[in-house]
């Protein structure tokens, strides 16, 4: 259902992108699901990494601690 609100204006794509993280950090470690929710909160993240630094940052770590275990 978030995907309808990915053509939104930036800062409504930057919300999406950190509640697709915090739906990431409730699966599982090794869950197909997560990584692909991760996989798409990167992507959006990806066209705004100079404004959100940080939040980048903690989806990538939690991307590679899912390819780590």
């Amino acid at each position: 259902q978030l995907t309808i609100y990915e053509k939104e204006p930036f800062e409504n794509r930057i919300k999406i992108a950190n509640i697709l993280i915090n739906i990431g950090e409730l699966y599982d470690d090794n869950s197909d699901e997560k990584i692909q929710v991760l996989d798409k909160a990167l992507s959006i993240l990806k066209k705004n990494v100079r404004v959100q630094y940080a939040v980048t940052a903690g989806c990538l770590f939690m991307i590679a601690e899912y390819y780590h275990k």
